[in-house]
């Protein structure tokens, strides 16, 4: 503020001085002066060349530039009308706002220019000097605050002066201006079309290579190795393409050229600085697609998988300068498809970064992980979700892998009623708080319920502590799976033989088979066998056969992943916190915002949780000023199963409070939440439920029988709050189940004020919304529409 007063006032300053000498006629200002004029449009030039704007990024061309700028404007400024320079003046004077000293210079030109309107015809000397200081303020403007806007404002004040001195100079003055001018005129349209021509095709190569390299970037990182190749080729190609374009020797002469020099120079250096990304990426996505890194025979070739990390290195090496030369287009006024295909290009380059180095992190680990200083061993758990536990299903059968030098086997398959202690409870230690919801039922005494806990890194130590107990070898590790990574294994095989079942077991029948067929089939000791027996035929089939390659077992597996029927545990730091980057443990997530979870288990010791069916309806206001949430959660959980016609395995049990008929579901009903609760009804009467407190988040908690064909409502009232000014966030985790949950989510205004969809919701007149199928955890976010 205080230096633009300071302008201000020095330009009345000049105003007031120049209107003070021209009601003298001062005869200075009537005389031509020729060698004054000529020295001041040298030194104008000279102030011009020290200037910093850089029209075509080359310093000595740049340098040429401002110089001829300042001095030609000076000179027209000699002959030009008080009206043009009044104008440049203004733009002067407007754009330098700021700019100290700068904006100083821009206003002593201004107040020149005003004070001499008392002046019939200023001289030529006044004119120079007025022109000399506004060309100086010109060519360091800073205001408007966007790319190439001040280089806008600066032609125009450049055009209005020119043309005004050309048509009011003398017309021995004006024909060799005209010829120069013509002549200038001609080789720019020359330079400039031929640049036009080339840059038209040139533009189509670096946008599809950027996309290209985008779109291959983003399939590396996903494991779709197959497709990186294909797009990385394609960016290599047309990267290529616009590099030799841009360097072609009839495209030298733009580099001249204000403006499309810049363009040229920084498209130079986008097309070098991407292909040093692209060429590595591509080495990196052919050695990961091709067979060296194919399974063969229950194999992994670690020497394959340690090539991949010199090409990745090279890749992480060249992406700053990838980065740096997007910033640098990113600058210019690039035309709209251009410039946003570049914020992806950018975008991706960054999350290449985060991903590439998390990549050579976990390449240092993964021959650790595959034996190749020791031989490892892993516990492998199969969860049974037709009797469900807060983890997925109760622990039905496990394995044990054996991996030395890259070479797996399993070394053991079992049942998991095997792993249950005769006598004295298996010690727990510390981990035996974790299960103190469940006072004799724990896996101290029935391994079974190890997965009673939704915190499966719990879940691991609790196994890698049991199983040495229990008369197994101690294990690294556990591998958590279920029949539906059973089935999509098979997919990767092809099916299996089973000594119990009748015909081959598939992709597309074993998950039937273990959570539903085999316990109308068959007996309960023939039917352990039977798990039994498909663990070890399955590992056999995975480790004599040559697997897809590495992005179809990707490809195939990732929905497990995401749905959290893989987990894994590892006891050693390291590892596990590999496990965490990439979000395969199963651990209860931190609150970040709003929360909830439905979370039901199994108390009647029967498989009927086949036929259960369930619904969440969470309807949300939020008032984004204070934070304040009020939340009512409506679940409404069905029981398909019948009360006859079945086996007693799995639609009967023996867990409940008194006898009755077959068909009865019993269940913890567990609701997760970040809410207190206010209230809660089951079927619209009033229900009391017990609360505690886990995982930094609240437990509301009853167990509740549901008969055959019947269903039950909770309606639970939750309110809280979340960080107040900024968006709502709801997470809402997921239990492994046999049906997937059926699920609504809205979010109004507090009262009634508009809310905007910002992630996994859809607008409905002012109201976010979401209907979906859950099958992994989901995250929502929704802003004020105020």
């Amino acid at each position: 503020m205080l230096q633009t007063s300071v302008a201000l006032v020095a330009g009345v300053a000049a105003a007031v001085g120049i209107h003070a000498l021209a009601k003298r006629r001062s005869r200075m200002f009537h005389k031509p002066y020729r060698a004054f004029t000529r020295a001041v449009i040298v030194a104008a030039g000279i102030g011009g060349a020290l200037a910093p704007v850089a029209p075509t990024g080359i310093d000595g061309v740049d340098i040429v530039w401002r110089a001829l700028f300042a001095a030609v404007f000076t000179f027209a400024a000699g002959r030009a009308k008080r009206d043009a320079r009044l104008i440049a003046g203004a733009a002067a004077a407007v754009g330098s706002v700021g700019a100290w000293p700068w904006s100083v210079v821009a206003f002593v030109a201004l107040g020149l220019s005003t004070g001499s309107a008392r002046m019939r015809r200023p001289a030529r000397p006044l004119g120079v000097v007025i022109g000399a200081l506004q060309a100086q303020a010109l060519l360091r403007l800073t205001w408007p605050d966007t790319p190439y806007a001040t280089a806008v404002l600066a032609a125009v004040a450049f055009v209005v002066v020119v043309v005004s001195g050309f048509r009011h100079a003398r017309s021995r003055e004006r024909k060799p201006a005209l010829i120069l001018s013509a002549a200038f005129a001609a080789v720019g349209l020359v330079v400039v079309g031929l640049l036009a021509f080339g840059l038209f095709g040139i533009q189509q190569d670096v946008r599809d290579g950027a996309r290209a390299a985008d779109r291959g970037l983003d399939a590396a990182r996903s494991g779709e190795t197959d497709v990186a190749v294909a797009q990385l080729e394609r960016a290599s190609t047309r990267l290529s393409s616009a590099d030799e374009g841009l360097r072609a020797a009839w495209m030298r002469p733009g580099r001249l050229v204000p403006v499309l020099g810049r363009y040229l120079d920084s498209g130079q250096r986008l097309t070098a600085a991407a292909d040093a990304v692209v060429a590595p990426a591509l080495e990196s996505a052919r050695l990961a697609a091709g067979d060296a890194l194919r399974i063969r025979d229950g194999r992994i070739d670690l020497a394959a998988i340690a090539e991949l990390a010199p090409p990745l290195e090279r890749t992480l090496a060249a992406v700053p300068g990838a980065r740096a030369a997007v910033d640098r287009l990113e600058d210019e006024e690039l035309p709209g498809p251009l410039a946003r295909r570049l914020r992806d290009l950018d975008q991706s380059l960054v999350d290449a970064v985060d991903d590439g180095e998390f990549l050579l992190g976990a390449l240092d680990l993964v021959p650790q992980l595959l034996g190749a200083d020791e031989p490892r061993r892993w516990f492998v758990l199969m969860q049974t979700p037709s009797e469900q536990r807060a983890s997925g299903g109760i622990a039905g059968g496990f394995g044990e892998l054996l991996i030395e030098d890259g070479q797996v086997d399993l070394v053991r398959a079992g049942e998991g009623a095997e792993l249950r202690p005769v006598g004295v409870p298996w010690d727990l230690g510390p981990l035996a708080t974790e299960y103190s919801r469940f006072p004799g039922t724990g896996p101290e005494r029935y391994f079974q319920n190890v997965t009673n806990v939704p915190h499966f890194p719990t879940v691991g130590a609790t196994i890698t502590t049991v199983y040495p107990q229990a008369g197994g070898t101690p294990v690294d590790g556990v591998i958590s799976v279920d029949p539906s990574v059973l089935a999509a294994l098979l997919s990767l095989t092809g099916p299996i033989e089973v000594p119990e079942w009748e015909g081959p077991i598939t992709a597309e029948n074993v998950r039937r088979a273990l959570l539903f067929d085999q316990y109308q089939r068959l007996g309960s000791a023939e039917g352990r066998q039977f798990v039994i027996d498909t663990i070890q035929a399955t590992f056999d089939r995975l480790t004599s056969t040559t697997l897809p390659a590495p992005a179809q077992v990707l490809h195939t597996l990732s929905p497990m992943v995401q749905g959290q029927r893989i987990k894994l545990y590892s006891a050693r730091p390291e590892e596990q916190a590999l496990f965490e980057e990439m979000d395969i443990t199963g651990a209860v997530p931190e609150v970040e915002g709003d929360y909830f979870e439905l979370v039901t288990q199994n108390v009647g010791q029967s498989k009927i949780d086949w036929f259960q069916q369930r619904t969440l309806a969470y309807d949300v206001r939020h008032d984004p000023v204070t934070g304040r949430v009020d939340a009512v959660a409506t679940v409404t959980i069905t029981n398909d199963a019948p009360a006859s016609g079945l086996s007693e395995r799995l639609i009967g049990g023996t867990n409940f409070p008194e006898p009755g008929p077959l068909g009865r579901s019993r269940l913890f009903v567990d609701f997760w939440s970040a809410l207190d609760l206010d209230a809660a009804t089951l079927d619209g009467a009033p229900i009391v439920l017990v609360t505690e407190q886990a995982y930094d988040r609240n437990l509301h908690w009853t167990v509740h029988t549901i008969e055959s064909g019947e269903q039950a409502t909770f309606e639970l009232y939750l309110s809280g709050f979340v960080e107040p000014g900024e968006p709502y966030v709801l997470d809402l985790g997921t239990q492994p189940v046999v049906r997937p949950d059926q699920v609504q989510v809205s979010v109004s205004g507090w009262s009634g004020e508009e809310v905007v969809p910002v992630a996994g919701l859809r607008d409905d007149s002012g109201v976010a919304r979401a209907t979906f199928e859950q099958r992994e955890p989901r995250r929502f976010v929704a802003g004020s529409g105020s």
